[in-house]
């Protein structure tokens, strides 16, 4: 019999950390600090936004403008791309398309497939929006050692993206030793 809070060897669950080794002990938190990361980005683009005149349109919208970009994806593609949510991503599109910013689909078309591109207005405002990405990214990346560390941090964070994306897809968890020495 274990002691309230413990699984079978003796691992305090009620701990951060879960009792994983030291270097990974601040890891249950990694949901959380992508979520503020997420909030932190959607308030730079928010500002962005402002200084461009272009406060109506919201910072979701904007990142709606640069998933589409110039790959023309079809609804079905962006929701997929970006994780909006269905009834969000419709109301958001549409505003996007009554702002002349997005061409959408036609009434007559089959909504999810039909594709999506920007207009004139949605490519500048684009561009813009990726200017702004990409100063952030050089001002990360400064030196070797930033660059590195950026180029690291986006390769883990994908692969994290990869690995969750395949539990649900699976919709089970294969939870095998992940560690050396077989240790989870």
């Amino acid at each position: 019999m274990h002691g309230e809070g413990r699984l079978g060897d003796g691992v305090d669950v009620e701990r951060p950390g879960y009792g994983m080794p030291a270097p990974f002990a601040g890891i249950h938190d990694l949901p959380r600090l992508l979520e503020r990361l997420h909030r932190r980005f959607l308030d730079v683009v928010r500002i962005e936004l402002e200084r461009l005149q272009s406060a109506h349109v919201t910072p979701v919208q904007g990142l709606m403008l640069l998933t589409i970009g110039d790959s023309s994806p079809t609804v079905q593609e962006l929701i997929e791309r970006g994780h909006y949510l269905g009834a969000a991503a419709a109301s958001n599109l549409r505003a996007l398309v009554q702002a002349g910013l997005v061409q959408g689909p036609g009434a007559q078309d089959d909504r999810r497939s039909a594709r999506l591109c920007l207009t004139d207005a949605g490519m500048a405002l684009c561009g813009e929006l990726r200017r702004v990405e990409a100063g952030h990214v050089l001002a990360l990346a400064r030196d070797g050692e930033g660059q590195a560390d950026l180029m690291a941090a986006y390769r883990l964070l994908n692969r994290l993206e990869q690995s969750w994306a395949d539990v649900i897809r699976a919709d089970a968890i294969d939870v095998g030793p992940a560690l050396p020495g077989g240790e989870v």
